[in-house]
């Protein structure tokens, strides 16, 4: 992460299902399960429909 003028410049990488910066990475990509994500241990709720890291699916 760089300061310049008052604003932050965050680098990020894309890319192999993750979102990763300077301290964090994440999963980028989620596919639809048919129950409710009870059997995953990070799952996204979004209009009453679960999703899974494609990663841990």
């Amino acid at each position: 992460m760089i300061r310049h003028n008052g604003k932050i410049i965050l680098g990020v990488d894309l890319g192999n299902y993750n979102i990763k910066a300077e301290n964090v990475c994440f999963p980028s990509a989620y596919v639809e399960l048919a129950g409710d994500g009870n059997n995953y241990s990070h799952t996204l709720r979004h209009n009453g429909k679960y999703y899974v890291s494609a990663a841990s699916g």
